[in-house]
């Protein structure tokens, strides 16, 4: 089993939530396998260190580090793009550059990728739902 599958079978799939109609990836069982996440955060390293980052902000990391730097914008899920696209223009108004995205998990029909993909920077992500 590849480490994307592994991945694939470990989200739980939480059916109207936040609303109606609406099925959330809950990744918290991801965590619950020390190996598995070294693994994941491993791989998903290897992914941009190429960007050279000198900072990472995650997004609902309960707070961002910030600065004048090279910011790699991480984030668990990439839905529609919107979190990720306010994160990019806050951290320019740190006069930081913003180099890329990594997220784990991209809700492919929301089509959050082709929204910040048209920034100009990189966006990575580990498992295509």
């Amino acid at each position: 089993m590849t480490l994307q599958e592994k991945v694939l079978s470990n989200l739980k799939d939480v059916p109207d939530f936040p609303k109606p109609g609406i099925v959330f990836k809950d990744i918290m069982p991801l965590f619950r396998d020390p190996i598995l996440t070294k693994e994941i955060a491993q791989t998903m390293a290897k992914q941009v260190e190429h960007l050279r980052p000198t900072i990472i902000a995650g997004i609902e990391s309960r707070g961002f580090l910030l600065g004048s730097d090279r910011i790699l914008i991480h984030d668990d899920v990439l839905a529609t793009g919107g979190t990720a696209e306010a994160c990019k223009l806050l951290c320019e108004k740190t006069h930081a550059e913003v180099i890329g995205y990594l997220f784990l998990l991209d809700i492919k029909f929301l089509e959050g990728a082709k929204k910040i993909q048209c920034t100009g920077q990189s966006v990575h992500t580990f498992v295509t739902v």
